[in-house]
C-alpha cells in the first residue's frame, strides 16, 4: 500500500527537527516530499564533503553519493518504492530495518564523495505527521570504512594462516576445550601432521585426545606417554604458559621408531595448539635449533636475556622496537637500566625471591624506554639453571600493555563519572554516600545531602540551543566543586539535577555554610 501525501500543512515541528538534526553527531540528511533536502547537517558536510548552503533546497543528494542522477534510499522511501524498485539500485546490499518501520538499512562502498572514497552504513525512515501522512524521509549514515578494512584484513590474516598452516613442515594439532577443560578435542589438523601422526584429516576431526593419542596407527604410543601429552595439554590451557613435551616412541622390541618434539601453546581462542617436530636425526635437530633462534628474531614479544647477576647477554629486535634501547647499547650492562621510579624497590626484592623459589615470575611491571618515558608491561621471567642445578639464565619475555592499561583507566571513569561535566553519576554518588553514612555512625557526626537543579534550564536550552545548555551544565559543575570540601562530593543526576553530600561535619553548619557558598 502507497504512504498518503502531505497535503498543505505539514504539522511538523520544525525548530525540534533542527535541532535534533544539527545536533546529531553522526551524518543526517533530510527531504520533503518533493525530493528536496531540507536538513543536512555538520557531520554530513564532514563525511560527505558537501556543504549545507549547497545542498539544502536542491535534489543535489540524486547525484552527490553516486555521481550520476539516481535516487538514494531517502528518495525510494518517499516515493513508497517495494522492495523489487528498491532492489533495481541496491541489489541485495539491503534490507528492511528490524526496528522502524518502513525503513531500510544498506552497506555501500561510496568512491566519488568530495570527502574521499569510503564505506557508509546508513538507514532511511519516513517521517510522518500527525495524520499519518508522510512528509518526507530523514537518512542516518555513518562512516564504517574502518570497519571494512578490519573486516578485509582480518579475512585476508585467516587466508594466510590456512595456507601457512597447510605448508608448514611441522605437524599442527589443535585441542578445543570440551567440559570445562576436563578432556580436549581435536578441531584441525595440518597435512604434515597428518602424515607424522599417520591419521587422515576426516577421521581425526571431534576425537578426544585420549583417542587421538590411542588410534591405532599410532604405534609406540604408552599409556604413560599418553597421559603426560594429555596432563600437559591442561597445564597449558589453564596457565597460558607454553611447554615443550618430548616422545620416543617404540616397537614391540623396545626400540626406537621415531622421536618427537611436542610444543603445546594456549591460542588466544583458548585452544590448545601442538607442535610436532620429527627430530629423530641431527638434521632435524639442527632444524629445530634454526627455530628457536628464528622465533627469537621475529618474535613481537620483547625479549632480554641475562646471566645470573642479571647482566644483559642478549636481546632481540623486537626487545629495542618497545625500549628504544639498541642491543650494543645494554649488552652488558645490568638489567636495572630499564627500571623505572613508578617501581619500588621492595617490589623487586619479592619478585627475585619468587624467582629463587619457583623458578619463573609473571606479571605487569613499570619500565623505563631510553627516552625517559615510563610504560607498563606484561613480563613473563623464566630461571634458567645449569647442569648443577644453579641459576645460569635470566629469560624474560614481555610485551608493552600501556596502552591497554590507559584505556582499562579510561573505561573505569566513564562508568563512574557524568560524561559532560566529569562529575560522578548515580553509580558512583551511591558508593560516596554509602561511604560517608558509614563513617558518620563510626563517628557519630552527620552527612548532609543538597538537592540541587537550575530554574529555567529549559528556557535557556530552547532560547540559545543545546550546545549553551551544555556550557552552563559545566560551569555550573565547576563552581559547585569550588564550594565544597575535598571530603565532600559534586554528583549530576542527570540533565539540570545536581546533588552535594556533605560528609564528616555538623549539619546544622554544613548545610548554611554550602548552601550560602553554592
Amino acid at each position: 500500500m502507497q504512504p498518503r501525501r502531505a497535503g498543505g500543512g505539514r504539522g511538523v515541528e520544525e525548530n525540534r527537527l533542527s535541532q535534533i538534526v544539527d545536533g546529531c553527531p553522526v551524518p543526517v540528511f533530510v527531504i520533503d516530499t518533493s525530493h528536496r533536502v531540507t536538513h543536512w547537517n555538520r557531520a554530513c558536510e564532514v563525511v560527505i564533503g558537501a556543504n549545507a548552503a549547497d545542498m539544502v533546497g536542491t535534489r543535489n543528494q540524486r547525484r552527490i553519493f553516486y555521481g550520476i542522477e539516481r535516487p538514494c534510499m531517502a528518495d525510494l522511501i518517499v516515493d513508497g518504492a517495494p522492495d523489487d524498485t528498491v532492489r533495481l539500485f541496491y541489489q541485495d546490499k539491503f534490507r528492511r530495518s528490524a526496528t522502524v518501520t518502513g525503513a531500510f538499512e544498506a552497506e555501500d562502498y561510496f568512491p566519488n564523495l568530495g570527502g574521499g572514497p569510503c564505506w557508509l552504513s546508513f538507514t532511511a525512515a519516513p517521517l510522518f505527521d500527525e495524520d499519518g501522512v508522510i512528509i518526507g524521509a530523514i537518512e542516518t549514515l555513518q562512516d564504517i570504512t574502518g570497519r571494512r578494512n578490519a573486516e578485509a584484513a582480518l579475512h585476508a590474516g585467516e587466508r594466510r594462516f590456512r595456507e601457512l598452516f597447510a605448508s608448514m613442515r611441522d605437524g599442527i594439532v589443535i585441542f578445543a576445550p570440551h567440559d570445562d577443560g576436563r578432556d580436549f578435542v581435536l578441531a584441525d589438523i595440518n597435512p604434515a601432521a597428518e602424515s607424522l601422526y599417520r591419521m587422515s584429516r576426516s577421521r581425526a576431526l571431534g576425537r578426544r585426545l585420549p583417542e587421538v593419542l590411542a588410534f591405532p596407527a599410532q604405534p609406540g604410543t604408552t599409556a604413560g606417554q599418553a597421559a603426560e601429552l594429555v596432563e600437559a595439554v591442561r597445564r597449558v590451557w589453564r596457565s597460558g604458559v607454553p611447554e615443550s613435551l618430548m616422545t620416543v616412541h617404540l616397537d614391540s622390541g623396545g626400540n626406537p621408531l621415531d622421536c618427537r618434539h611436542n610444543r603445546l601453546v594456549r591460542l588466544p581462542t583458548s585452544e590448545v595448539a601442538c607442535l610436532s617436530e620429527d627430530i629423530t636425526d641431527r638434521q632435524r635437530s639442527q632444524a629445530e635449533q634454526e627455530m628457536v633462534a628464528s622465533v627469537f628474531r621475529h618474535t613481537v614479544e620483547g625479549i632480554f636475556v641475562t646471566d645470573s647477576d642479571g647482566t644483559i647477554i642478549s636481546v632481540n629486535p623486537a626487545f629495542t622496537q618497545i625500549t628504544g634501547y639498541e642491543a650494543g647499547e645494554v649488552v652488558g650492562r645490568s638489567s636495572r637500566l630499564l627500571r623505572s621510579p613508578l617501581q619500588e624497590e621492595a617490589f623487586f626484592d619479592e619478585l627475585w625471591s619468587r624467582l629463587e623459589t619457583e623458578g619463573s615470575w609473571q606479571g605487569q611491571i613499570w619500565n623505563r624506554r631510553k627516552n625517559g618515558e615510563n610504560f607498563l608491561e606484561w613480563v613473563t621471567i623464566t630461571q634458567v639453571l645449569d647442569a648443577t642445578g644453579r641459576p645460569y639464565r635470566y629469560v624474560a619475555i614481555f610485551n608493552d600493555i600501556t596502552d591497554l592499561h590507559r584505556k582499562d583507566e579510561q573505561i573505569k571513569h566513564q562508568a563512574y563519572h557524568d560524561a559532560l561535566t566529569g562529575l560522578p553519576n548515580r553509580l558512583l554518588l551511591a558508593d560516596r554516600i554509602e561511604q560517608a553514612v558509614a563513617l558518620a555512625r563510626r563517628q557519630d557526626h552527620g552527612v548532609a545531602l543538597l538537592f540541587i537543579d537550575l530554574d529555567h534550564f529549559k528556557t535557556i536550552n530552547d532560547c540559545h540551543g543545546h550546545d549553551m545548555g551544555d556550557r552552563l551544565l559545566v560551569e555550573v559543575a565547576r563552581r559547585l566543586k569550588s564550594c565544597v570540601r575535598e571530603s565532600d562530593t559534586v554528583a549530576r543526576l542527570g540533565g539540570d539535577e545536581f546533588i552535594v553530600v556533605v560528609a564528616d561535619a555538623d549539619v546544622a553548619e554544613a548545610l548554611p555554610r554550602s548552601a550560602s557558598a553554592s
